[in-house]
């Protein structure tokens, strides 16, 4: 976080604010939106790419399973099924675990981006490495300051 410690005019503020926010936090939601979108896209043909393979790794141990001399018809079944269960389960907690992280991710940032109003006023602590508030000066929030590309 930058913090100007000098006091500045009314215009300074003014001039500082139009600085930093030539972009709107709109505009940068909606990048933040369409990464979220493109990440999630991707997540999507991972999981079809998971399904596709499962159904090879279902097949081979199913043919491994009929194979075994040891175990009666039933529990062949028993098998198949309790593996087909477990992997289509392992890959759908997976799936949604990954969008999980990916939206949570993406409504963290926005909430956070929306915090606070450029142009109103915020206490703002004395000592910002322990974020105590025993001592606060009044300060306004002049905007975000991004890294252009």
């Amino acid at each position: 976080m930058d913090v100007l410690r000098k006091p500045m005019k009314a215009e300074e503020v003014r001039k500082t604010i139009d600085k930093l926010n030539k972009t709107s936090v709109d505009v940068t939601t909606d990048v933040i939106r369409k990464e979220s979108d493109a990440k999630i896209a991707s997540e999507n043909a991972r999981y079809e790419n998971a399904r596709e393979k499962a159904l090879d790794d279902i097949q081979k141990q199913k043919e491994k399973i009929e194979k075994s001399k040891k175990l009666s018809d039933e529990e062949k079944v028993a098998a198949i099924n309790s593996y087909i269960t477990d992997t289509n389960n392992t890959i759908e907690e997976r799936h949604d675990k990954n969008l999980k992280k990916i939206t949570d991710n993406r409504d963290q940032l926005i909430r956070r981006l929306r915090m606070f109003d450029a142009g109103k006023s915020y206490l703002v602590p004395d000592n910002l490495e322990s974020m105590t508030f025993d001592f606060a000066s009044p300060a306004i929030f002049c905007g975000y300051k991004a890294k252009e590309k």
